[in-house]
């Protein structure tokens, strides 16, 4: 299932560094990803993002930038691309940094 690991950063006592996984088989992070949402809510300690480029994690922050914690959290990334949550569950893919569409 998994491929490589490794832990990133310098040690600090008293702070676990963040892992790095490259799934062995690609259909495996999907689902991995997915089920996820299972743990909400069970203050594990644990959080799971997904690795992004520069240039994606520029477009993701700006893209949060200036709203409030309940918009932000409609701001996702799947497979290493930006999206907008819409209302209905869809994802709207973001493309630059572009107006966030507000729910009303």
């Amino acid at each position: 299932m998994f491929g490589t690991r490794h832990r990133v950063g310098a040690k600090h006592a008293n702070k676990s560094r963040p892992i790095i996984i490259r799934f062995h088989s690609r259909p495996f992070r999907p689902l991995i990803l997915t089920s996820l949402t299972k743990l909400k809510g069970q203050k594990l300690g644990i959080i799971v993002l997904e690795d992004l480029t520069k240039k994606m994690l520029n477009l993701y922050c700006k893209t949060g930038d200036g709203l409030d914690d309940i918009e932000k959290h409609r701001v996702v990334t799947r497979q290493g691309r930006v999206c907008i949550r819409n209302a209905d569950k869809s994802l709207t893919l973001v493309k630059d940094h572009e107006p966030f569409p507000t729910c009303e």
